[in-house]
This record gives structure tokens, C-alpha cells and sequence, in this order.
């Protein structure tokens, strides 16, 4: 949203609809397919000064949302409600989330994008471009292979303060930290979002224009000449989100206006105060947050299909490739034992210690998934020739998104290619453990177990190590002591718990 024109509007007098949501609906079928015959719409905090960028944020179980004006994110949740996230904002605009418990933010007064890691601290990502200034970044978006979308329309920044020809859509590659202007030919870039197969860039345009655009994006991340998808008839397009079932979903001045897949209005959901932005949130995704000028709104919506496509597992190549040059000058003999999977068991750096009389090596690759252990099993567990893997991954699936199924298709993935190579090998899976940060997906997390370990029981040679009861507190909670103070990672305590359970099964003493 434009911040010159906000403080003409920020005190006009607002009048505060009733808990009943009111609707305008041009195709019932469809609409009902949206939202709950029951829903309502409610207000679930007020008297800030404009908000903008909600996120649902799984690990806080809350929306994390701007109020730029006030220089500060706030965080409301069921349980506590409104609070201060961080003050100052540098007036945040638009948030999301990327791996690893990352808060990505787009600042108008540094006019930079900025990340938040899992240990709090806040640095910068990107903030020029050919080596001039960006506008002032306005929303943010984070795609499965880790690249990161942004518009940079001057909203937040005087004319005479503009260094860039025009005002863009970026993507940037944290990796290779190379920003790409990939759409150059639009007035004001607001808004954006991916489908969720991501086949398609959804951009709005709040100048003149006042319309949506899609692309298509093949899997390099090209995109074709695009089309105006939707027009607005109400104000503006700002914050947009697209549903599990292609639906988009715009804020307008009117309240959230709904276009089903090809571009025709379903209906809108009216809101006393005109919304800027919006984000499905919940465990189920089943809540719609809308931030409209001085509150934060709520209403449920139907369930959000989720985490329909993993991360690219070529992300990882550069890790694969420095095993495969230590192994050059290292050659590990066959018969040892494998360790493999995620962070967990790549900061396992006593693991030699913690088994003196086993021949163990560690093959754990950061941020990973099943998937990824599946798709390079030949080249960090098969051509080992080991005797036992160690295998422990599953709990970024979830926290990604994917669904208990998808994490135990995975494990039968991976003992598929496993066992067919090394039929003798035996196969431990440490059950996924839920740590404090993550403690909300507990369920999700018991459910795949669950599935893993009912697969295990009809297969030989694999075995199901249970880790998470002995990391659980009387509270039902993880235990907050093993864990280091990003409440993500073990610390020795809790490498302590899994050396204890895990030397048995071993056979090394």
C-alpha cells in the first residue's frame, strides 16, 4: 500500500461491522466451496495505525503481521492474542517464512528485504540492484527451491528518492545471491503469490491498471509473456493469495474478493474496514487473517491443500559432491555403520565418540527431507556398503507442509532403494522427534510415526527406534533442556538420550 496516501486515510471514520460476516455472492455453488455456511467474520484486534504482511507462522501457532506506521510486527495468537514481535520494523511492510524458522520482511525504510534466523538475529538479504538502491520492497514470497519473490513498487520512498528505471518484480537466489529483475513492465507490483503447484506467478497491480496478472513459470523459473487474469472493481488489488483449488483470493477496498481458477467473480467477503492484505493461517490452513487498516480480522474458510510439491533435492548437490571428495582421500571401508538424514544428524558431531567400537559415518545433510535421502541414496548410503543405516528425517517434511502420507510414502521410498541394493544391510529409522519450536505439529508428527512404524512391522531388517518418548516431559511437552536456544536444535543432553536408546541396536560394544 502507498504510504504518501496512507495518512489521509488512516482517521477517516470507520464504522465497525458486526460479528456476522456479510457477503456478496455471484455464485453460490462456488462460493460455498470457499466459505462455511456458519462462517463469521471477527475482529480479533484493533487501534493500531495500518497493517499490513500477515504470516501464519506454524512454530509461534500465530499470524505475525506489520503495523507500518507504529514501526513494529506484531503477533497475535489464540492464546495470548495482540503482542509486539519487533520494534523497530524499519516499517515492515510485507512477511512470509522460509526454511529453517526463517521471518522474511519486506522494509521500507532501509528498503531492503530482510531475514530473521532461528536464533533471532535479523540481517539483511537484499537491498540493491546493479548497484543502485531498490524502490522500497513491498510483499514476499518464498518458493519451493528456496528462491525468493518480491515486488518494489516506491510506495515507501519519496519520487526523488528513486535509483531504479522502473519498479519491478525480483527473484533472488540466497544461494548463489544473484537478484533477477524478471518483470520489468508493470506500473505499481503489489501483491503476489504462486499456485500451489506453482506453475503460475500471480502479480497484482495497484496503479492504474488496478488488475492481476499471471504468468506461467516452468520449473527453471522462466516465465512466458503473461495476461491480466482478473480485474478489480472495488479500489485496488494489494495483498493476494492463491488457494489449494487455483481460487484467487484479493483484497480490495470493499472487503476480500474471490475469483475462481479462470479469472470469474465467486463472490467477496465484505469487511468494515478496507483490507490490504490477507493469509490463510491455522494448523489446517482453515482460518483466512485479513489485515485492514487499524485491525486484524479472522473468519474460517475451507481447508488449504498444503505442500503439494517438496523442494527441489539438487539444492543439496554441493554437500553430496564434498562427501564424494572427502571419500576420494578418506575411503570409509564397507561393513560400518551409516548414519543419514537431516540437521540432526549432521550436527551429531560426537557420533565417533558416542560409538568408540563402531566403524560410523556421518552422511547428514541440513535441512533435508526423506525425499532427499531417497533421491541420493546411491551416492550417501549405498555405495558404502554398510552393515546398518541410521536414518532420521521426516520432521522438515513437516514442518514444510507435507502430510503424515507423504512422509511415510517417502520412508517406503527409501527402504525400497535401499533394501534393493543391500538386502543383508539393516535399517534403523529414528521416529521424528518434535522440538519446542515446532511443538504444534506434534500430532502431525505422532501420525507419521504412527504410519512409519506399522510399515516397519511387516518388513525384515528394518526396525523402529523410538527417540521421542525419552525426549518428552511430564507436561507432554519437549523437554526444553536438550535443546540449544534456537528451541530447534539437540545439545549435548539430548545426543545423550539418543547414544543411550540407539547403542543397543548398534551391537558395537
Amino acid at each position: 500500500m502507498k504510504l504518501q496516501a496512507l495518512w489521509t486515510i488512516l482517521f477517516l471514520p470507520i464504522a465497525v461491522a458486526a460479528a456476522d460476516a456479510k457477503f456478496d455472492v455471484r455464485n453460490e455453488a462456488e462460493f460455498r466451496k470457499c466459505i462455511p455456511a456458519d462462517a463469521k467474520l471477527e475482529k480479533l484486534a484493533g487501534g493500531m495505525a495500518f497493517t499490513e504482511g500477515p504470516v501464519w507462522v506454524d512454530w509461534l501457532s500465530g499470524v505475525v503481521f506489520s503495523d507500518i506506521p507504529a514501526d513494529e510486527l506484531k503477533l497475535w495468537t489464540a492464546s495470548k492474542g495482540l503482542s509486539t514481535y519487533r520494534k523497530p520494523s524499519h516499517n515492515a511492510n510485507g512477511n512470509t517464512t522460509g526454511p529453517d524458522h526463517r521471518v522474511i520482511t519486506c522494509e521500507h525504510t532501509t528498503r531492503r528485504v530482510s531475514v530473521e534466523e532461528a536464533d533471532g538475529t535479523i540481517h539483511t538479504l537484499v537491498d540493491s540492484y546493479q548497484g543502485h538502491k531498490l524502490n522500497s520492497p513491498n510483499d514476499v514470497i518464498v518458493k519451493s527451491d528456496g528462491s525468493i519473490w518480491f515486488t518494489d513498487p516506491p510506495y515507501g520512498i519519496q519520487p526523488n528518492q528513486a535509483e531504479l528505471p522502473g519498479n519491478f518484480v525480483f527473484r533472488f537466489e540466497p544461494k548463489t545471491k544473484r537478484l533477477t529483475a524478471v518483470l520489468t513492465n508493470f506500473n505499481m507490483p503489489n501483491g503476489l503469490c504462486f499456485s500451489a503447484d506453482e506453475s503460475k506467478l500471480y502479480v497484482a497491480d495497484s496503479g492504474a491498471a488496478r488488475h492481476i496478472r499471471v504468468f506461467k513459470c516452468d520449473p527453471d523459473n522462466k516465465l512466458d509473456a503473461g495476461k491480466v487474469f482478473c480485474a478489480i472493481d472495488k479500489g485496488l488489488p494489494d495483498g493476494i493469495r492463491c488457494d489449494g483449488e487455483g481460487r484467487i483470493w484479493s483484497t480490495s477496498d470493499d472487503g476480500v474478493q474471490i475469483f475462481s481458477p479462470t479469472g470469474e467473480l465467486i463472490g467477496k467477503i465484505l469487511v468494515p474496514e478496507p483490507p490490504a492484505n490477507l493469509c490463510f493461517g491455522g494448523t489446517n490452513r482453515d482460518t483466512l487473517f485479513i489485515t485492514a487498516r487499524t485491525s486484524l480480522y479472522s473468519i474460517k474458510v475451507a481447508p488449504q491443500k498444503r505442500g503439494i510439491i517438496p523442494p527441489n533435492p539438487r539444492r543439496f548437490e554441493k554437500e553430496i559432491r564434498a562427501f564424494e571428495t572427502w571419500d576420494r582421500t578418506n575411503a570409509p571401508a564397507p561393513g560400518g555403520v551409516v548414519f543419514v538424514g537431516s540437521s540432526s544428524i549432521r550436527k551429531w558431531t560426537s557420533l565417533a565418540k558416542d560409538f568408540p567400537n563402531c566403524h560410523v559415518l556421518n552422511r547428514g545433510f541440513g535441512g533435508s527431507h526423506l525425499g532427499d535421502s531417497v533421491f541420493y541414496a546411491d551416492r550417501i548410503v549405498v555405495r558404502y556398503k554398510p552393515k546398518t543405516v541410521v536414518l532420521f528425517a521426516g520432521s522438515n517434511d513437516i514442518n514444510f507442509g507435507l502430510s503424515p502420507d507423504q512422509v511415510a510414502n517417502d520412508f517406503k521410498a527409501f527402504v525400497q532403494k535401499v533394501g534393493t541394493a543391500l538386502p543383508h544391510a539393516e535399517i534403523l529409522y529414528l521416529s521424528i522427534s518434535t522440538s519446542p519450536s515446532r511443538a504444534e505439529q506434534f500430532d502431525r508428527v505422532q501420525k507419521a510415526n504412527d504410519l512409519i512404524r506399522n510399515e516397519i512391522a511387516h518388513l525384515s531388517n528394518v526396525k523402529f527406534v523410538d527417540v521421542v518418548s525419552s525426549m518428552i516431559g511430564p507436561d507432554g511437552k519437549p523437554k526444553p533442556d536438550i535443546y540449544s536456544p534456537d528451541r530447534l536444535q539437540m545439545n549435548p543432553k539430548g545426543y545423550a538420550i539418543w547414544t543411550s536408546i540407539l547403542r543397543p541396536y548398534l551391537h558395537c560394544d
